[in-house]
C-alpha cells in the first residue's frame, strides 16, 4: 500500500495540472488574446534573410526578369525612337531633292520655251511665191512670158530679209545660153540678178538676193536666149527669206 502512495501522488498532481491549464491559463488566453501587427507589406530583404531557399528564390528570379523585360523595353523604345528620327531625317533630305528637281525642270522648262519663242521669231520658214508654170521662149532680146506675173507689196512680208528668183529651165539643145531675170513692169526696171544655164536638160537655179521697193507694183519673168534657141520652163517662183 505504502509503495503505491507515491504514484498516486504523481497522478493527482499531473490531474490538478491539467485542471489548472484546462480552466485557468487557456481561459486567460481567449479572454485576452494577444494582439500581433501584421506588417502591410513584407519587405524584401525580409525574405531574402529567412527564406533563402524557397520564395525568396523565385522572387530573386522574378525580380530580375522584371528588370530585363524594362530594361529591354527601354532599348526598344530607344530603337524605335532612333529608327524614327532617322526615317523622318531621310524623308526631309528626299523633300528637299523632290523640291529641287522641280525647280530644276521648270527652270529648264521656263528655258526651253523662251529658246522655242526666240528661235521661231528669229528663224521663220520661208515663204514661196508662185509666178507660173510651162512657158517657153526663143527671143534673144528680154522677153516677158506670158503668165508668169504678180502684184507683191512689201508690207505683206513685215521683216523679211531678202528674196531670190528661183527658176527651173533648160535649153532645147546645148546650143547657145539661156537667161532669166524678175522685172518690175511698174517702174520698168530690172528687180532680180541674171540667172542662166547652157544645159540641156532642166536645172534649178536660183538668183542672188534683192529687196522690193515699197509700195505694191506688178512683177513679171522675161527670158531671152543669145543664140535664138528655144527655152523651156517647167516653174518660177519667188523665195522670200526671213
Amino acid at each position: 500500500m505504502i509503495r503505491f502512495l507515491p504514484i498516486g501522488i504523481i497522478a493527482i498532481l499531473v490531474i490538478s495540472g491539467l485542471v489548472y491549464f484546462r480552466f485557468f491559463y487557456i481561459k486567460d488566453s481567449l479572454e485576452e488574446p494577444q494582439q500581433r501587427e501584421v506588417p502591410k507589406e513584407v519587405p524584401f530583404d525580409t525574405l531574402l534573410t529567412k527564406d533563402p531557399g524557397g520564395v525568396t528564390d523565385n522572387l530573386n528570379i522574378l525580380a530580375t526578369q522584371i528588370l530585363n523585360l524594362k530594361s529591354a523595353n527601354e532599348n526598344l523604345v530607344k530603337t524605335a525612337d532612333s529608327k524614327n528620327a532617322d526615317l523622318e531625317r531621310r524623308i526631309k533630305a528626299l523633300e528637299a531633292s523632290v523640291t529641287q528637281l522641280q525647280g530644276q525642270v521648270n527652270s529648264s522648262s521656263t528655258t526651253a520655251q523662251s529658246s522655242t519663242q526666240t528661235t521661231t521669231s528669229e528663224s521663220k520658214f520661208p515663204v514661196y511665191i508662185p509666178l507660173g508654170s510651162a512657158g517657153t521662149s526663143t527671143d534673144q532680146n528680154w522677153y516677158s512670158i506670158p503668165g508668169f506675173e504678180v502684184s507683191l507689196d512689201p508690207a505683206e512680208y513685215s521683216g523679211y530679209a531678202s528674196m531670190q528668183l528661183e527658176i527651173n529651165m533648160r535649153m532645147i539643145e546645148k546650143a547657145g545660153t539661156a537667161y532669166a531675170r524678175l522685172y518690175n513692169s511698174t517702174d520698168g526696171s530690172a528687180t532680180s540678178p541674171e540667172v542662166s544655164t547652157t544645159q540641156d536638160t532642166f536645172q534649178l537655179l536660183a538668183s542672188g538676193t534683192f529687196k522690193l521697193p515699197s509700195s505694191r507694183k506688178s512683177y513679171k519673168l522675161q527670158l531671152k536666149t543669145s543664140q535664138g534657141k528655144e527655152i523651156h520652163i517647167q516653174n518660177a517662183r519667188i523665195k522670200v527669206n526671213f
